[in-house]
This record gives structure tokens, C-alpha cells and sequence, in this order.
């Protein structure tokens, strides 16, 4: 996928100034540090107060499972778990054990997360993000989506199949360029254009009674 440049409105994701100056001179693979970038940026879009990694959400990610270039599933696995191993042997990531059921959990290595790992800790699963499983390249509105208001959790990704089901994928990629535009960026303003579209007729000419079908007949 060719990177195009930055959009009017795009994101951004915080990431702590160590990373970008004492780790760049120590980290020597590849692998690890997209893991780790991609690890900081899921971290930032978790909600809560205790914000943590699980191998299998990595192992997962649709975006590092195209980034690693592994051969197959087993071999992306092994590249994931060796990098998350590196980096917190590097200090950058905190592995903790959860007795309960034997996961193996991560969060950033911050003061207060060393304070929290330090306790008899017992946190939630966490259903925020999905797993992806390696596929094709997703349609356009998946993409923009995720570039422009934030990761595709499963609901998020039932919700997008959804509506393509009743409307144009072109409609659902311009109803989400104009949330960002209004700054309105979540999923119900994005349907509710798409709503208003259909109902009262959409500016391009065409009716806004025109489903997918009837459009592409």
C-alpha cells in the first residue's frame, strides 16, 4: 500500500521521547520497532485506566501482520512474541503473568504501570480490539476509517459491513471524510450522514433513494 502523504485532519499519537532518541540508537531489528510503534499506538486507543497489550492482539493486528512480511501465520507469531521479548528487555514494555488464566499481558513501561505490575494485579479481558486474522487488503472505507477516527474494533467493523449492505462504498468513505471535516469523528455521525443522504438525497445529482443495487445495475 503506497502511503499517499497526511490528510486534512489527520490523528495523532503520542509517542514518549525516549523512543525516538536513546531506544533508536540501541533497537538493531526491524521487527521490534514496528512492534513496539504499533504497540504504543493500540495502547494510546485503549480506554481505561489500565491500558495493556495481549500477545495474541498483536499476533493479530492487521497492520503488523502485513508490516512484518512473515511467510505464514506461525512464522508472524514467532517474530511477534521474539520482539515483544526484546522489547522488554529493553525497558520500552512491562510482561506480566495473570494467574487467573494464564495470559501474558503488556503495558508500557511507565512509573505509574511498574506501580501497578508491582501488586497482586487481576485486570479485565479486554474486548476493545478485535483480532484480524491475515486477509486481503480491506475495502476503502475500512482503510479510511482506521486512518482517520481510529482502530476498527469488531463492532466497528459489523457496523462498516452493514451499511455497505444498504449503501455505496464511495457514500460511506465521503461520509467519513466529511465527520473529520466537522471533527465529528465517531461512527454514529458517519451514519447519520449516510441517513440523510438516503432521505433527503445526496448532493452529487443522484437520489438518495439509490441503494447499491439499484446504482449499479
Amino acid at each position: 500500500m503506497k502511503f499517499e502523504g497526511f490528510t486534512k485532519g489527520v490523528k495523532y499519537s503520542p509517542i514518549p521521547a525516549p523512543i525516538l532518541n536513546g531506544y533508536l540508537e540501541v533497537v538493531e531489528n526491524f521487527a521490534e520497532l514496528k512492534t513496539v510503534l504499533r504497540a504504543i499506538w493500540m495502547l494510546n486507543n485503549k480506554k481505561g485506566q489500565i491500558r495493556y497489550l495481549t500477545q495474541e492482539e498483536l499476533c493479530s493486528d492487521r497492520i503488523l501482520t502485513r508490516s512484518l512480511l512473515a511467510k505464514n501465520v506461525k512464522e508472524h507469531q514467532e517474530m511477534v512474541v521474539a520482539s515483544l521479548e526484546a522489547a522488554v528487555s529493553h525497558n520500552i514494555l512491562i510482561e506480566s503473568k495473570q494467574n487467573s488464566d494464564s495470559r501474558t499481558i503488556y503495558f508500557l513501561n511507565t512509573e505509574s504501570n511498574r506501580i501497578l505490575t508491582n501488586k497482586a494485579l487481576q485486570v479485565p479481558h479486554s474486548d476493545e480490539l478485535g483480532s484480524w486474522e491475515i486477509e486481503q487488503d480491506l475495502p476503502g472505507p475500512y482503510s479510511l476509517y482506521e486512518e482517520n477516527i481510529g482502530m476498527i474494533t469488531p463492532i466497528i467493523a459489523d457496523k462498516i459491513r452493514e451499511a455497505e449492505a444498504e449503501f455505496p462504498s464511495e457514500w460511506i468513505a465521503q461520509a467519513i471524510i466529511e465527520s473529520v471535516n466537522m471533527n465529528k469523528r465517531n461512527w454514529a455521525y458517519i451514519s447519520s450522514i449516510l441517513t440523510n443522504w438516503q432521505i433527503e438525497g445526496k448532493s452529487n445529482g443522484e437520489s438518495g433513494q439509490h441503494s447499491r443495487q439499484t446504482r449499479y445495475r
